[in-house]
């Protein structure tokens, strides 16, 4: 299982989310195998892919009962654990559904994270300028006892296209990784700053170093062995850690490459 380790240990949306612009907008309420109904105030649709067939490609829409203003998916090497890790407030559960659309537009499966359920009736799910609507509706399950009532109009994020394919040492950016590397093993915090995103930065020189850096420990044994370059501003690097691989999200801001999240798979 994939586990991701984020920008920031949680990403929090304040208490007083509910008054912040939402992504998308959705409405209604779900009841799942007889439990509390959750009801909906925002959304927000990324590419996936079909929860039967890894292979084929497939829209995933997330239904939430807090507002999503805080979350900005390119700042994820996966964008859908950046989601999964959101909270509301400390220490308080964000409820999200995951609405699965295949290529074609229909409706495969609902549920909760980690729960899918099907037979529920849908209407909508084209994605046009870059949203994508719909209408979730009856009974599903295997025993028809849940329930939705939904409409939602969501933006379409974290789309970035196939991608460029960069040389086995990841080209510059894959130099700026390594550079990361040398200065956890020099012991060299200036250095290491040096290759930070800008977001990180100021949180570090305050004592809050990014997961990832103190997953690296001494950053020894690691390797760059591709990646793909998405638009002049945004790669992604394909890591061998020794023991399993992982990716990294690399920026270029002010006119360089900077290390942004690095997931663990």
């Amino acid at each position: 299982m994939k586990v991701l380790f984020a920008v920031l240990a949680i990403l929090a949306i304040t208490p007083h989310a509910s008054a912040q612009p939402a992504l998308g907008t959705a409405s209604g309420s779900c009841t799942f195998d007889k439990k509390p109904t959750v009801k909906f105030v925002d959304g927000v649709a990324l590419p996936g892919h079909s929860f039967f067939d890894d292979s084929e490609p497939a829209t995933a829409v997330y239904l939430s009962t807090s507002t999503l203003s805080a979350f900005r998916p390119d700042d994820y090497v996966d964008p859908v654990s950046g989601l999964n890790s959101m909270t509301i407030g400390p220490g308080k559960a964000m409820n999200i559904i995951t609405v699965t659309i295949d290529k074609n537009g229909k409706l495969e499966s609902v549920g909760p994270r980690g729960s899918y359920s099907t037979g529920f009736g849908f209407s909508g799910g084209a994605v046009k300028n870059g949203r994508i609507s719909g209408k979730l509706s009856g009974t599903g399950g295997a025993r028809d006892e849940s329930a939705c009532e939904v409409t939602f109009d969501v933006p379409l994020l974290g789309v970035y296209g196939p991608g460029k394919s960069l040389p086995a040492d990841g080209g510059e950016p894959g130099g700026v990784m390594r550079a990361l590397w040398s200065s956890l093993q020099n012991e060299d915090s200036a250095a290491t700053l040096d290759v930070l995103a800008e977001s990180l930065v100021d949180p570090a020189r305050k004592g809050t170093m990014p997961n990832f850096v103190l997953a690296f420990g001494r950053g020894n044994g690691n390797k760059v062995v591709g990646g793909r370059l998405f638009g002049p501003t945004r790669a992604i690097l394909d890591l061998d850690f020794g023991t399993g691989p992982g990716r990294a999200l690399m920026l270029k801001q002010s006119d360089r490459w900077r290390i942004q999240d690095v997931s663990f798979d």
